[in-house]
């Protein structure tokens, strides 16, 4: 995984948990909702790019190794 990739990852994982915790503390649901929709989109830009993202499998001996470009 490249460093951008791992970026993606924390930052959604970040915010659907500050969104958790804002949610269990009684936060106006405004807020709430204006998050979940920030985080949602978050994580539909996550998948899109790792599924855009090139990448070969290549199997020999057992092993599978990964190579992206």
């Amino acid at each position: 995984m490249t460093l951008h990739s791992i970026f993606w990852i924390n930052l959604a994982t970040i915010l659907v948990l500050t969104i958790a915790i804002l949610a269990s503390f009684k936060v106006a649901f405004g807020w709430v909702f204006i998050g979940t929709l920030v985080g949602q989109t978050v994580l539909i830009t996550l998948v899109y790019r790792f599924l855009k993202s090139s990448f070969v499998i290549r199997k020999s001996k057992g092993k599978t190794t990964q190579k992206e470009d």
